[in-house]
């Protein structure tokens, strides 16, 4: 699979599940600020960061397997990413 087509097939689930979260988080975010504690906000705050790189890192290793996307080197010997 081309590095194009790889990058259409992994970018609409991809923003999906990021919208997804961040709808998850503003609703947390919301709720948890009612409780007038700051530093529950600021925890769910902080772990946002944390959550989007491993969700990022689940989805490409799904469509790392489900399509087995490797890298060809110059000298035409495929690797796997």
């Amino acid at each position: 699979m081309s590095v194009p087509a790889a990058v259409r097939t992994m970018a609409v689930p991809t923003v999906m599940a990021q919208l997804i979260v961040l709808i998850y988080n503003m609703a947390d975010t919301f709720f948890i600020g009612r409780t007038n504690d700051p530093l529950m906000v600021a925890g769910a705050s902080l772990i946002l960061p944390v959550f989007n790189i491993s969700l990022s890192l689940a989805v490409y290793r799904y469509y790392e397997k489900k399509h087995g996307l490797t890298s060809e080197s110059s000298d035409g010997i495929k690797n796997e990413i």
